[in-house]
């Protein structure tokens, strides 16, 4: 995919651009495509800001790709250390993630790379959000989830969100079972933070998720 799909998807994506076109429709994928209801295209992932760098495409690409993989390692060792590991064990997690077959393998097919990159710190903000009952943190875990959507793989940010939702469960069962619950306010229920990330989350991919749903149908 890589090399067939990817490269040359985004290389036509960056002349577009460089030609003050918005790229919404690509003529040379299946007879023609609309670009933005492609999820896999990522065009208005922010990551590519990453494209506009004055180097050769080729380079550009390595670098997006690299980047990504760093952005595993170092979000796995902030998840690390958030969960209370030490700086060495959140090194070796960082590594293990990051470097690991499943998910260095994804340089192959970039966008779950993506995912996988900001998967771990969607954890921390999923994390967060439920103990401290924090509406900035609900926001930054939609903000989060939409990133993965416009990087290309709305799968992962349904994942993340259905673990931040078991997670809730877990809380609330080991709440109960503990000692006595204190008195919390509709907008800071577990429920309510949920679902304002998966708002906020929905409300940030709107542009990527409205074509994709139309051209659906």
């Amino acid at each position: 995919d890589a090399a067939n799909y990817y490269y040359p998807l985004f290389e036509w994506e960056c002349n577009e651009w460089g030609a003050g076109r918005i790229p919404l429709w690509n003529p040379l994928d299946n007879l023609g495509t609309p670009v933005l209801a492609d999820t896999t295209s990522s065009v208005l992932y922010p990551g590519k800001l990453i494209f506009v760098l004055p180097m050769s495409f080729r380079l550009r690409y390595h670098i997006y790709v690299s980047a990504h993989v760093l952005l595993a390692a170092v979000m796995a060792y902030r998840l690390a250390r958030h969960w209370s590991a030490s700086r060495e064990a959140a090194g070796l997690a960082a590594l293990s993630y990051a470097f690991g077959g499943s998910v260095l393998f994804q340089y192959c097919n970039v966008v779950f790379l993506i995912g996988a990159a900001w998967l771990p710190f969607g954890l921390i903000a999923a994390d967060r959000m439920l103990r401290e009952r924090s509406l900035g943190w609900a926001l930054t875990l939609g903000a989060t989830l939409a990133l993965m959507v416009l990087g290309g793989d709305p799968q992962a940010a349904y994942h993340t969100g259905m673990l931040a939702a078991l997670y809730a469960v877990v809380l609330r069962f080991s709440a109960e079972s503990g000692s006595k619950q204190t008195a919390v306010r509709w907008y800071q229920s577990r429920f309510s933070l949920l679902a304002a990330a998966a708002l906020a989350g929905l409300g940030l991919s709107l542009v990527q998720v409205l074509p994709a749903a139309e051209w659906a149908q």
